[in-house]
């Protein structure tokens, strides 16, 4: 078995947000009001602030996985992002899910609505965030699925509200997680893919057949038969006739 780990791509990892009078306008929206692409720091949140104040923030994911072998089998996979700061606790979870995002290199504000309801793992409770530290999603086999062999795999993180969108009830503030702008890689977003790689044995074998010809002469003996005819010749003497007078 051998392990790969990729970190999220600096130019394609970060946050996007809304912030709308009606929470439908603020998660339906097509494009970001807020690109969090360069940040350290991105928000994640499914949140009412007030009656005419909310927000949606989704932080976008992509890993470069081409380097798998193409005849991997993938055994498991976890998900690991590190949280930095847990605002006010509410009732929601939050969960990892795949996306269409446009390029795996660069974060696009027209990213936001490339996100599915397809999770990839199990929910982890708000109140279970676990701060300065990092946090596993344990990919599910749909999950495992998704990773990409030759190219990009791209995922996110939303909360079950907002992947539900369930109208939220209650002020969050927000979990805030750091992402690949952040200096080194200690506390970068990673994808840890444990994986068996199939070597396939082709033996040949090769039967040669040996043909013995035979060669028969064939000896046509021609016999002639010579056959002698003797021919008898027979001398007949006739009587002589003898007159008196």
């Amino acid at each position: 078995m051998a392990t790969l780990t990729v970190y999220s791509n600096s130019g394609g990892d970060g946050g996007l947000g809304t912030h709308r009078t009606s929470y439908s306008s603020a998660h339906d929206a097509a494009s970001a009001d807020d690109n969090q692409q360069t940040n350290v720091q991105n928000t994640l949140g499914n949140d009412k602030e007030t009656d005419s104040s909310w927000f949606v923030y989704r932080i976008f994911l992509p890993f470069d996985t081409s380097s798998l072998p193409d005849d991997a089998t993938i055994n498991s996979a976890t998900l690991s992002v590190f949280c930095n700061d847990v605002r006010n606790i509410v009732s929601d979870s939050i969960n990892a899910v795949q996306t269409t995002q446009a390029s795996g290199t660069s974060l696009a504000s027209s990213d936001l609505s490339l996100v599915t309801t397809t999770t990839v793992s199990t929910a982890i409770g708000w109140s279970s965030m676990v701060e300065s530290a990092y946090n596993d999603w344990i990919l599910n086999a749909t999950g495992l699925a998704f990773i990409n062999k030759t190219g990009y795999t791209k995922l996110a993180l939303r909360t079950t509200g907002d992947i539900n969108n369930s109208t939220p009830t209650e002020y969050s503030g927000g979990i805030y997680f750091y992402c690949a702008d952040q200096v080194g890689t200690s506390q970068d977003p990673k994808l840890v893919i444990d994986y068996t790689e199939n070597t396939t044995t082709s033996t040949t074998t090769s039967t040669s057949t040996s043909s013995t010809s035979s060669s028969t002469t064939k000896t046509d003996t021609t016999t002639t038969t010579s056959t002698s005819s003797t021919s008898t010749s027979t001398s007949s003497t006739s009587p002589s006739s003898t007159s008196s007078s």
